[in-house]
């Protein structure tokens, strides 16, 4: 079990530790915990204000095009590439996703590669979390 608080500045405490950081707006920010993979995740959603992380615009692009996946869905980094308005650079593309500071808050495990297979994942936990995110939104990919 976790134990979860709210500082009285905004900041969320998890069993002692800073978790997240109220920017003033409502948009909390993970960092020490950015990659943080279990049940309180369910209970806990962050927003992410994806024009204060570290990265370039073009990076930023394609977190903000990996937002607009609906949950329970998937999408092929191809098709990332096109919605981040950058369709010719895949490969780039893919390499802004493994660079994703916020998962799964920034939902990249919703992206699979052309031919159906799982891809890549480079959060904690790497495949097995990836295929775990994946199972708790109905979906299964082998």
């Amino acid at each position: 079990m976790h134990h979860l608080r709210f500082q009285s500045d905004g900041t969320l405490i998890r069993d002692g530790k800073a978790v997240a950081v109220d920017n003033g707006a409502g948009i909390y920010y993970r960092s020490a915990y950015c990659q943080c993979y279990d049940k309180i995740y369910v209970k806990i959603v962050m927003k992410v204000n994806i024009d204060s992380l570290p990265g370039t615009d073009f990076q930023r692009d394609v977190w903000r095009a990996l937002t607009q996946i609906p949950r329970g869905s998937v999408r092929t980094y191809k098709q990332v590439a096109i919605m981040s308005g950058h369709p010719n650079s895949v490969r780039a593309v893919a390499n802004a996703i493994g660079k994703n500071p916020c998962a799964p808050d920034i939902p990249c495990h919703r992206v699979i590669r052309s031919d159906g297979t799982i891809g890549g994942y480079s959060g904690v936990g790497g495949l097995d979390t990836k295929r775990k995110l994946l199972a708790l939104e109905g979906i299964e990919i082998l």
